[in-house]
């Protein structure tokens, strides 16, 4: 959970599930937490008993929550993670490959809206699933596995620039360019006549000179 939502331990069946019970814990960002409402969430997951847990994940803020994971899996409990506000991060552009993180890590990500409810029934179902303790990963390689699949959606602008950087530093296609280029300076030098020459003259330069380096 987020730091600072949650201040106290809260206790619940799951709909439809009578023999699971939920337990919403306050958040934190280490089990070195030293709040009362942290202290509270540390005490229980750190039990010996048979719970499976949910580290939810504020998906717009992502990085912040990796050093209490990386904590939690040397805890050896079975764990899914559910990262929130994909909505929100579909409005900005970004991007999770959950897939790639979840097999680079041996950890279930899943992307979840608690506003809307999506994929919040799937998560459920893989939380109660779930048997596997994932590996030991340190904060390092988890954070750098978790920075690495964050993709950041490029603008139209972008993809265009990225296209006629490809297209134009290819050598037929530079050639051609350059080709097209001289012919459309000769035509214009001679349909326009003296009276800019001078300035198009330097124009053409300038552009030929940035072409070139």
């Amino acid at each position: 959970n987020f730091a600072g939502i949650t201040v106290e331990k809260k206790t619940g069946i799951l709909r439809g599930k009578k023999d699971v019970k939920i337990i919403d814990l306050p958040g934190t960002y280490s089990i070195k937490g030293y709040s009362q409402e942290e202290k509270i969430a540390i005490k229980e997951v750190l039990k010996e008993n048979d719970k499976k847990i949910i580290v939810l994940l504020d998906g717009t803020a992502l990085l912040k929550g990796i050093l209490f994971l990386s904590e939690l899996i040397s805890q050896n409990k079975p764990i899914v993670v559910a990262v929130n506000f994909i909505d929100e991060l579909e409005k900005s552009k970004l991007n999770i490959d959950f897939s790639a993180i979840s097999k680079l890590t041996g950890i279930t990500f899943i992307g979840i809206s608690a506003k809307s409810g999506k994929n919040v029934d799937l998560l459920i179902s893989k939380a109660i699933s779930n048997d596997l303790v994932p590996p030991i990963l340190s904060y390092e390689k988890l954070l750098n596995i978790v920075k690495s699949s964050i993709i950041k959606e490029k603008t139209k602008q972008q993809k265009l620039s990225q296209k006629l950087d490809k297209i134009l530093s290819t050598g037929v296609s530079s050639i051609l360019f350059l080709f097209v280029f001289l012919t459309l300076t000769f035509y214009l030098s001679g349909k326009i006549g003296g009276l800019y020459s001078t300035e198009l003259s330097s124009f053409f330069s300038f552009i030929l000179k940035t072409v070139g380096d």
